[in-house]
């Protein structure tokens, strides 16, 4: 966690970050990132957020709202949607970089095509952290994302459990049944992210969409006994008079 503490000697808590950005006694302006949205602590177990408190000393906590109404208006990175952060979006660059830091010096993790889904988690300076599956988390450029289209209406095939993630792995938060309409946002590998008619987001296999294949089977022939069909031939009786031709001659 980190607190900070202004020229008032109010206290501001940051808790469950995924990384801090300052150092202890650092002086920050507004507009500096201090750490990176994250679940760390006794958060493990829950989505990325930030747990904000604002505490005045021989008082205690406070509405955040009453203390932060009179600091001026937000400062906004230019170039930037703040409505992004916490939400699905795409990458809009040819070849978009995701880096292991906010810098164009930082290393290169990937290399993103052009519609590629990521998760906006954070922004700070030019650069939003963002999540991709099978990657992880990562850096990109605020010029190289942008807000998901409208998407596309669907019915699902077979009903499908709808996925935290594009992978096997991906936990079932929910199911969809057969013929469940849903709006397609994008696509990542195999998995589309799709959403409900009450906004409930997540991952859903290529196969929901598939109807189900039914295959005709014919009934096999019984399985025949040999045995017991030499052991019958071996008590036919042949007229002997069928066996002989005219003049006594075996046929």
């Amino acid at each position: 966690m980190v607190w900070l503490q202004d020229q008032h000697g109010r206290l501001y808590y940051y808790a469950h970050l995924h990384r801090w950005a300052v150092r202890p006694g650092e002086i920050v302006r507004p507009g500096d990132t201090v750490g990176f949205v994250g679940n760390s602590g006794n958060a493990e177990y829950t989505p990325s957020h930030l747990h904000f408190g604002v505490y005045i000393p021989g008082v205690g906590p406070v509405d955040p709202a009453r203390v932060l109404s009179d600091d001026g208006p937000r400062v906004i990175p230019r170039g930037s949607n703040p409505n992004l952060v916490g939400t699905w979006a795409r990458v809009t660059g040819m070849a978009t970089l995701m880096r292991a830091a906010p810098s164009d010096s930082a290393t290169e993790i990937a290399r993103l095509p052009r519609g590629t889904p990521v998760q906006v988690r954070a922004e700070t300076g030019r650069w939003y952290l963002a999540r991709l599956a099978g990657v992880g988390g990562g850096y990109v450029s605020l010029r190289d994302v942008a807000p998901l289209g409208p998407g596309s209406r669907r019915a699902v095939a077979a009903a499908t459990p709808l996925l935290t993630a594009p992978a096997a792995g991906g936990i079932a938060v929910d199911s969809l049944p057969a013929g469940t309409t849903v709006r397609v946002l994008a696509r990542y590998a195999d998995y589309f992210l799709v959403q409900r008619e009450d906004s409930a987001t997540g991952w859903i296999g290529r196969a929901a969409f598939t109807p189900a294949r039914t295959v005709a089977r014919t009934a096999s022939p019984a399985p025949v006994d040999l045995t017991a069909l030499a052991d019958s031939l071996r008590h036919v009786r042949v007229p002997l008079a069928g066996l002989l031709s005219p003049g006594g001659k075996r046929k």
